[in-house]
């Protein structure tokens, strides 16, 4: 569910006995907000996005604990005493002091600042040395330390486009029908509703760490060859990952979908599309990040069966191009 200023003045109010004023902060995934009291004190308020576990973000407040006095944010603990506070949805809040200051892609960036911002960097890593926490173990397709892993692992050999002239070659046919469209009488199609592209644009903007790694597996036919499309509108809904050649969804689902009102809700969505012939497949968000071979391997077998070309077996862990990740990069 998206996060207003008015619903985190609420939770500050509810959980931390804090009357503010919240303003939207930008973040990668959680909703920030800054919250201002009647007296000019301010506090950061962070909601967790679903996709983010309970001991990541133990993880992130054991630092800044091992980090306090170092010109580091604090955790403040609600009234009840605890550090990360459950809400409704299966999400949690964190409270943390504000510390002023301007960002840094902001100012100058003087010789003496890139100075201060060096020593500070070595500051906080000699403080670092003897931390620890089993949440830190874990691998972030971001790393750039595990880049060469990273392209084996994630991605597939994929073959040249066809030259111009070659048999199967695809580029772009008149009237905009697509590749494979000639020989078709074309048919216009009706513009989307505004909102609804308004929503396709954020859900897209908005993208967890599981539906970016599941796109770099389907995107450009990597995948049994099968064309997907993502943020697929049909009927009012808005499926995450669609193949219209093998009828095909897939949905990646974070903790608000455990929600049983929300449960409900999917649960007549997937009837309503297998009823004009779509399957659906939903994995959680942590199934896609943790067990990625098993997701991936039940998607291959879906397209086997629903499209009609046949495809060679998925390559095995010693094959040259395997596309899927060992279970030792889970």
């Amino acid at each position: 569910m998206p996060f207003t200023p008015t619903t985190a003045e609420q939770i500050a109010l509810t959980h931390y006995a804090l009357p503010a004023t919240a303003t939207p902060l930008p973040g990668e995934l959680d909703a920030n907000f800054l919250l201002t009291t009647p007296d000019g004190a301010r506090y950061i308020l962070k909601i967790a996005h679903p996709s983010r576990s309970l001991d990541l973000l133990d993880f992130e407040n054991q630092i800044m604990a091992h980090l306090n006095g170092h010109r580091t944010p604090r955790v403040i603990p609600s009234q009840t005493g605890e550090w990360i506070t459950p809400l409704p949805g299966g999400t949690f809040a964190r409270l943390l002091t504000y510390l002023p200051g301007e960002v840094l892609a902001r100012g100058p960036h003087t010789p003496e600042l890139l100075r201060n911002f060096g020593a500070f960097l070595g500051e906080l890593d000699r403080a670092l040395q003897d931390f620890t926490h089993p949440a830190m173990k874990r691998a972030l397709i971001w790393d750039l330390t595990k880049a060469g892993e990273v392209i084996h692992q994630h991605l597939a050999p994929h073959p040249q486009p066809f030259s111009r002239g070659e048999k199967g070659a695809e580029s772009p046919s008149p009237a905009g029908r697509g590749a494979r469209g000639e020989g078709k009488p074309f048919v216009a199609k009706h513009p989307l509703p505004p909102e609804l592209l308004q929503r396709i644009r954020e859900l897209r903007k908005n993208a967890t760490d599981a539906e970016n790694l599941l796109w770099e597996f389907l995107r450009g036919r990597r995948l049994h060859e099968a064309k997907f499309r993502r943020q697929h509108p049909i009927d009012g809904y808005i499926l995450d990952f669609y193949c219209h050649d093998a009828k095909l969804a897939i949905e990646l689902d974070g903790g608000g979908h455990a929600d049983p009102k929300q449960r409900q809700h999917d649960q007549a969505r997937t009837r309503h599309l297998e009823a004009k012939g779509i399957k659906v497949l939903r994995f959680w968000n942590h199934e896609m990040l943790r067990k990625t071979r098993e997701v991936m391997e039940e998607i291959w077998h879906q397209l086997d069966e629903r499209l009609s070309h046949p495809h060679p077996q998925p390559f095995s862990h010693q094959e040259k191009g395997v596309l899927f990740p060992s279970p030792a990069g889970r």
